[in-house]
C-alpha cells in the first residue's frame, strides 16, 4: 500500500476507477411527485362528486317522468269519464 502525505496507508486502485454515479435533485421533480398526492386526491374526491350527481339526476328524472305517466294516466281517466256521460252535442230546446 501507498503512503499519503500524513503516513497513513491508502489502498492502490490498481488502474481501475469506479465511476461514481451522480444523484442530481431537482427540486421541481420533487415537488411535483409530493403535490401529486393531493392532486390524485382531489380528482378522486371530484369524480366521486360527479358520480354522486349523476345518481341524484337520475333518480330526479325518473321521478319526474312517473309523475308526468300519472298525471297523463288521470287526464286520460277524466277525459273517459266525460265520454261516457250522455252529453248530447246540440242543447235541446224547451217546446
Amino acid at each position: 500500500m501507498a503512503e499519503d502525505l500524513n503516513g497513513s496507508a491508502v489502498p492502490k486502485k490498481n488502474g481501475r476507477t469506479k465511476q461514481q454515479t451522480k444523484v442530481i435533485f431537482d427540486t421541481k421533480a420533487r415537488h411535483e411527485f409530493l403535490t401529486g398526492f393531493e392532486k390524485r386526491n382531489k380528482l378522486k374526491k371530484q369524480k366521486a362528486k360527479e358520480k354522486q350527481q349523476k345518481f341524484v339526476d337520475e333518480i330526479r328524472r325518473d321521478r319526474n317522468r312517473q309523475r308526468r305517466q300519472r298525471i297523463s294516466k288521470a287526464v286520460q281517466m277524466v277525459v273517459a269519464e266525460i265520454e261516457e256521460q250522455d252529453v248530447p252535442d246540440e242543447p235541446t230546446k224547451p217546446m
